[in-house]
């Protein structure tokens, strides 16, 4: 504990006052980077992931966990950050918990300082988040809960460069939930930069743009257990406003189980950013308006208004063809009893109209 107390002392003064940093910056000099994290290799219905390979712990248990992360240059050395954190499912190998999954939404301020100018550079911080959960509340397979709660989410990172734009990131996440259980993530992953330079030569404004993309593949229902959704399916009409803004309205039908048959309507903004003119990354967020034609929760037809959160890449192969990759999460704005959540991954095409 002494020793721990002693590297504080030392490391906190090198950290605001620059006595052991260098003055070359330019590895920092940028604008914006994406960031996406993965935490439990190997981790499997039967079994978890070795604990070296990071993930959550919770209640008791370790399980999986993947982010997604925005960060923008605020100051020299201070940025702020969106990140979208995927907790796990805590009973995925037969723990027994009344707590299932949880994921959450933060936005943070970030310090940063990178010693003697070199390839190494580290970041502290800390902010508000948004956390949803679901919990059992008996022994049938409707009993379960959905509950939101606001936190405080502290973060550290560690930036590790591999070239001046592309570096790996170790991060650190302790999360702080009001009257709940406190969780703790460790997770690897890569980031892209956007350097000054890149900004300043920029691209001309571009005219409005017209896509529509055609996915497919499977979901997960979050209710009193993990189950698979079948042939879940989205048809989405996009219209780029800006070079790294536009809208989307979508059909999204969530998969199909005895448990759970829902569909609905999204009306997202979206933000992305191009990666070289390759690939593009970004993220939407809107209104999800839906209706469940199962009865097994007892709302067949009931029509319900929630968020649809979406994080999507896209590779383009031509100038009019892209393949994109996708995952979706219907939020749900209430805490209804026994109201089902779901996270939803998709394969698919997206085709530019015109």
């Amino acid at each position: 504990m002494r020793n721990i107390r002693l590297a504080v002392v030392l490391f906190l003064p090198c950290f605001s006052l620059e006595v052991c940093l260098g003055q070359d910056v330019s590895r920092n000099d940028y604008q914006r980077a994406v960031i996406g994290a993965f935490g439990g290799l190997g981790d499997t219905p039967q079994k978890t992931a070795p604990d070296l390979t990071g993930g959550t712990w919770a209640v008791g248990t370790h399980s999986f966990a993947y982010s997604i992360t925005y960060r923008q240059e605020l100051r020299r050395r201070l940025s702020g950050s969106f990140t979208y954190v995927n907790q796990g499912h805590y009973d995925r190998h037969g723990f027994r918990t009344s707590h299932h999954s949880r994921d959450d939404a933060q936005v943070e301020l970030l310090f940063a300082q990178r010693p003697f100018g070199g390839p190494v550079e580290f970041r502290i911080g800390g902010g508000p988040a948004y956390y949803s959960e679901t919990e059992k509340t008996g022994d049938g397979a409707a009993s379960f809960h959905n509950r939101q709660s606001f936190g405080l989410a502290l973060s550290g990172m560690v930036d590790i460069d591999v070239a001046r734009r592309v570096f790996i990131e170790l991060q650190a996440h302790r999360h702080l939930v009001l009257n709940r259980y406190p969780s703790t993530n460790a997770l690897v992953g890569v980031g892209y930069r956007w350097m000054r330079d890149d900004a300043e030569i920029g691209l001309a404004e571009r005219r409005s743009e017209q896509f529509v993309r055609i996915n497919y593949g499977v979901g997960t229902l979050n209710s009193a257990r993990s189950e698979s959704l079948r042939d879940s399916f989205q048809v989405a009409h996009e219209i780029d406003m800006s070079e790294n803004f536009g809208t989307a309205v979508s059909y999204l039908r969530e998969g199909s189980a005895p448990e759970l048959n829902r569909q609905g309507l999204a009306i997202q903004a979206i933000a992305r950013q191009d990666v070289g003119g390759v690939v593009t990354l970004g993220f939407g967020l809107g209104p999800y308006i839906n209706a469940d034609r199962s009865d097994f929760f007892e709302r067949r037809n009931r029509i319900s208004v929630d968020a649809l959160f979406t994080a999507f890449l896209d590779f383009s192969v031509t100038d009019r063809v892209a393949l994109s990759a996708s995952t979706s999460r219907p939020r749900s704005l209430t805490t209804l009893r026994n109201k089902p959540m779901t996270d939803v991954y998709h394969l698919g095409l997206k085709f530019r109209l015109r």
